[in-house]
């Protein structure tokens, strides 16, 4: 069985640290744990995420209110690169969010490690507004990709605008020049009024 310690929660992050391959539980939700990609995740918004055994995505949050994902990129694979970002060589995770209604959606990010960040949307190469991610973005098993992420939208005066059932990928990962680039994390997804 294994283990999760829940370390802090902040806005749409909580961040932890996990151990064992297989699925466990905690008090407010479902918990699991992906050995496979050397990252570990729990949820606490009443278990409705999926981990998927691949790399991207990782984890399926689903489209349950609020989502909240307590991650690690500790030991996880590097598929993303992202000059805009500087994200170059540090382990990298991708969770899955689909919208339960149309609206304006805030994600957020908190972490031990000051560097992480989250990615919902890929900058428009013509210089306009930027577009959500999906799962084309992502690589093929063993491949790497080029992102030209943006970072999310982690203040409410700056939400993701999605439609009813609008999927959209979050990538998470560290600059190059980080002191630290990988650990724990929690992931927020939440709606505005």
């Amino acid at each position: 069985m294994g283990m999760v310690k829940t370390c802090g929660v902040l806005l749409l992050l909580v961040g932890c640290t996990g151990a064992g391959p297989s699925a466990g539980s905690s008090s407010s939700g479902a918990s699991a744990n992906a050995s496979s990609s050397g990252a570990s995740a729990s949820s606490s918004s009443g278990g409705g995420h999926t981990v998927t055994g691949s790399r991207c995505p990782r984890v399926v949050l689903g489209s349950s209110l609020p989502a909240e994902l307590m991650g690690d990129t500790t030991g996880g694979p590097d598929f993303l690169t992202s000059p805009r970002l500087e994200w170059t060589d540090a382990p990298d995770d991708a969770v899955e969010f689909t919208a339960p209604t149309a609206g304006d959606y805030v994600i957020e990010l908190e972490s031990t490690v000051e560097a992480l960040g989250v990615s919902a949307e890929d900058y428009n190469t013509n210089g306009s507004d930027a577009f959500p991610f999906t799962r084309s973005a992502c690589p093929a098993e063993g491949a790497s990709t080029e992102i030209n992420g943006v970072y999310s939208h982690n203040q409410p005066n700056y939400p993701l605008t999605m439609t009813a059932g609008q999927s959209v990928m979050l990538f998470v990962s560290a600059p190059y020049w980080a002191p630290v680039k990988a650990g724990p994390y929690t992931l927020r997804v939440r709606k505005l009024p």
